[in-house]
C-alpha cells in the first residue's frame, strides 16, 4: 500500500497529558539476590505505581518534552518517604 506524504501545515502545537502506569516485580536479581541458591536480599514490595503528567511544546519538526513522575518506593524507605519525585 503507498500512502501519500502530506505536509502539516501546522507550525507548532502544545499538549498536556498525564499517565498511571503499574508495575508487578517478578524477580529482581539486584534486590532478590541468587535464583538458585540463598543470598544477600533486599526487602521489597513487588507492586509499583506511577502517575506521569507533563507537556509537550512542537515547533516545525521539534518536539520539547517535560514531565513530572511521582512513583511508590519499592524497597524499604531509607529516608521514610512513600513516594518519590523525578522529572525528565
Amino acid at each position: 500500500m503507498i500512502t501519500r506524504y502530506t505536509k502539516n501545515n501546522s507550525k507548532g502545537g502544545f499538549w498536556l497529558f498525564a499517565l498511571v502506569n503499574g508495575s508487578a516485580i517478578g524477580n529482581a536479581i539486584f534486590w532478590d539476590g541468587n535464583t538458585f541458591r540463598d543470598s544477600a536480599a533486599v526487602a521489597h514490595d513487588p507492586l509499583i505505581g506511577r502517575l506521569y503528567v507533563g507537556a509537550v511544546k512542537r515547533i516545525d519538526h521539534w518536539k520539547v518534552t517535560f514531565s513530572l513522575t511521582k512513583a511508590t518506593v519499592p524497597w524499604d524507605k531509607p529516608t521514610d518517604k512513600a513516594l518519590q519525585t523525578y522529572g525528565r
